[in-house]
């Protein structure tokens, strides 16, 4: 692939993260496609969700929501 690496043959740093993005939109969709809420979601629009997704991680003691607050987006919680 013309322009992907550097001479020392690693991948340049922005095909590494486009490639990382990739990996991880892939490994969302495999998970999507098993939740019953996504079940009747077409390939199209699982990648388009797995895409728009990202992790983030909680400590034990951390709070998604709490009771009262607005909420501006949507969790999904894996153990």
């Amino acid at each position: 692939l013309k322009g992907t690496q550097h001479q020392d043959g690693d991948l340049s740093p922005r095909r590494l993260a486009e490639l990382t993005q990739a990996l991880e939109a892939a490994e969302l969709e495999h998970i999507l496609i098993r939740v019953p809420l996504f079940a009747t979601l077409r390939d199209d629009e699982v990648a388009t969700l797995a895409r728009s997704m990202h992790a983030t991680e909680l400590r034990d003691g951390d709070y998604v929501y709490r009771q009262g607050d607005s909420a501006s987006d949507f969790y999904m919680i894996l153990e």
